[in-house]
């Protein structure tokens, strides 16, 4: 069997730079940071946590530390996101 160590990564999303969400995800050890993969891997992460594509964001709105990942979403989709979560709450 091949089994990989998977490290913990917290990705965040940010508006205006105040963190609006936040959700630790495992970040498999075997994906080279540099690799394909690993974009591959960010926006995945945050299409399945958060429900937004990123794959359209510019690097300025990308802010990478060693465990953490933030990303700073544009208004429409901060809008989208919030229909969403009170949508999920049966608000809206």
């Amino acid at each position: 069997m091949n089994y990989y160590h998977k490290t913990i990564m917290i990705i965040n999303l940010s508006y205006k730079d105040k963190i609006i969400q936040s959700k630790d995800v495992h970040y498999p050890d075997n994906i080279d940071a540099f690799a394909e993969g690993a974009l591959t891997w960010m926006i995945n992460a945050f299409k399945t946590n958060f429900n937004i594509d990123i794959s359209k964001y510019s690097l300025q709105q990308l802010k990478q530390k060693p465990n953490s990942i933030t990303i700073e979403i544009n208004h429409e989709d901060l809008k989208q996101w919030r229909d969403r979560r009170l949508n999920d709450l049966g608000i809206v």
